[in-house]
């Protein structure tokens, strides 16, 4: 699948900087892509990274992301690339050491010898069917992110031409603009008047200073058990602020976001079930993820202590000993910087 080319690319690449630390360092340090890529080329494998960091970026990174394109953001991929050359490289759970344990193909051989030899054939076929349907299901996330990343593209370019002109005021165009900017293009009368982005309003119930909900309780979409801080990503410099070992909290995981999975300790969702992208990839990385948690990218803010309990869909935010517990008004617990108290409240 696209995804997990671009994911073992990203290995790749990070692989490269882990034997490299002066190249880590290059990378890490201060100013913007183009600025560290040709500090790069002067550091033993610079030169190299930055051949194969190119050819990434030209294959993988014309995409969109919350109405971005990727490829204009290459710091946040250059951050990702330098946290997973620090961080312990994490695999598939279960992934083969060779072909006999390979466990797709023992599962493939156990169907072909239930159903026998008169339905051999039939059976290829489904199996056949059903890893191209999970490939275009994977695949077209990514190939319609290409599509909406030369939206933005033409949107841009549009815009300029109108604004040259005077015939379009505004200052953020994106592409929900797309349609006012092809009418002004095509009628040489029309003028196009770009309102400003609405401002995003919390949907959650208002909560006193410093309060927190105990428990958060949603969908067990992977199990484990695992403790970290917490950093939300809902704007593409998020993508760029992750850090190894956080815990990723987010509406859902998008496939142009799942080079941070491999970083997180464990993944919380607004949306939920079984079978959605991020639920998956946490499964296949052996990832604690709860989801369908209303809100939880508003309840939780970066750097909360939470512990995400993936066999019953609990995230227990603070300390994990619960002997300990302390309260504040209304039973919610409180963060550090609020008021007191013992807490037996789940919310």
């Amino acid at each position: 699948m696209l995804a997990s080319e671009r994911n073992l690319a990203l290995a790749e690449l990070a692989a490269l900087v882990r034997r490299h630390p002066a190249l880590r360092s290059v990378l890490a340090g201060p100013g913007g892509p183009p600025e560290k890529l040709r500090a790069a080329r002067t550091v033993d494998g610079g030169g190299e990274f930055v051949r194969a960091f190119e050819a990434f970026a030209s294959r993988f990174l014309d995409v969109s992301y919350k109405g971005e394109r990727l490829r204009d953001r290459s710091d946040t991929v250059l951050a990702a690339v330098v946290e997973l050359a620090g961080a312990e490289p994490r695999h598939p759970t279960g992934a083969p050491a060779g072909p006999s344990t390979n466990a797709s193909v023992a599962l493939e051989e156990r169907l072909l010898q239930a159903v026998g030899d008169s339905r051999r054939d039939e059976a290829l076929e489904v199996i056949e069917i059903g890893r191209l349907s999970w490939r275009l299901r994977d695949d077209d996330n990514l190939l319609l992110g290409r599509i909406e990343s030369q939206l933005i593209v033409a949107v841009r370019l549009g815009a300029e031409r109108l604004r040259g002109k005077g015939r379009l005021t505004g200052e953020t165009v994106g592409e929900d603009a797309a349609g006012g900017i092809v009418e002004a293009l095509r009628d040489p009368d029309r003028r196009v008047a770009v309102p400003p982005a609405p401002v995003a309003t919390k949907a959650c119930p208002p909560l006193a200073a410093g309060e927190v909900p105990r428990q958060l309780v949603g969908q067990p979409a992977a199990p484990g058990l695992a403790t970290g801080r917490v950093r939300r990503v809902r704007t593409v410099d998020d993508l760029g602020r992750f850090h190894a070992g956080e815990v990723l909290v987010c509406d859902a995981i998008q496939p142009t976001m799942t080079h941070l999975v491999p970083l997180a300790s464990a993944v919380v969702e607004r949306r939920g079930g079984m079978l959605i992208h991020g639920a998956i990839i946490a499964r296949e990385l052996g990832i604690p993820c709860v989801n369908g948690i209303a809100d939880a990218a508003d309840i939780l803010v970066d750097g909360d202590l939470v512990t995400v309990d993936g066999h019953l869909g609990i995230v227990t935010v603070g300390e994990p000993e619960f002997d300990l517990e302390r309260s504040g008004p209304r039973g919610m617990k409180t963060r550090p910087d609020g008021e007191p108290g013992e807490s037996t409240r789940t919310t």
